[in-house]
């Protein structure tokens, strides 16, 4: 009985060093794969997208790279084209231009206003709570002032 515990640990000891044999090869490989990667990175890094002179790698990840890096610079030019409407010259549009102009600033005008409309409410509701609490500190302090006179008056008369 003794020998056969023996002999099933001993085999999964063995199956045991195997896998790990195993695990530290494949570790090896991955290792190797990784700094392989990384050089073509830093490679990739160095490289300009638009120089054609420069040796690109054939890879999808690095085709999808440039893709967006051309959608991200288009986005840039987007962004940097849109000027804020009130510091256009008024001079060198349309009358249907000016028309979507007016428009939007009488949007932005009513946003504004009940923006406006709503703080100048929340800080007349947040007035009027103060205002009750500074009475009802008033009225404590007043309570606590004629108690306080009250016992002065009941110690002296002791």
């Amino acid at each position: 009985m003794g020998s056969v515990i023996v002999d099933r640990l001993a085999q999964e000891l063995r199956r045991d060093k195997a896998a790990r044999d195993a695990l530290k090869e494949d570790n090896k490989k991955l290792e190797a794969e990784s700094k392989k990667l990384e050089k073509e990175l830093k490679i990739l890094m160095k490289e300009e997208p638009t120089n054609d002179k420069t040796q690109h790698l054939d890879t999808e990840g690095y085709r999808q790279f440039v893709e967006q890096q051309k959608i991200k610079e288009a986005l840039k030019k987007q962004i940097e084209s849109r000027t804020d409407i009130t510091e256009l010259n008024v001079d060198a549009l349309s009358q249907a231009e000016l028309i979507r102009i007016v428009k939007q600033l009488e949007r932005r005008k009513v946003d504004a206003q009940s923006k406006l409309h709503g703080t100048e409410q929340s800080l007349n509701s947040t007035a009027k709570e103060v205002a009750k609490l500074q009475d009802a500190q008033k009225m404590y302090q007043t309570e606590f002032e004629l108690r306080d006179r009250k016992r002065g008056t009941t110690r002296m008369q002791r």
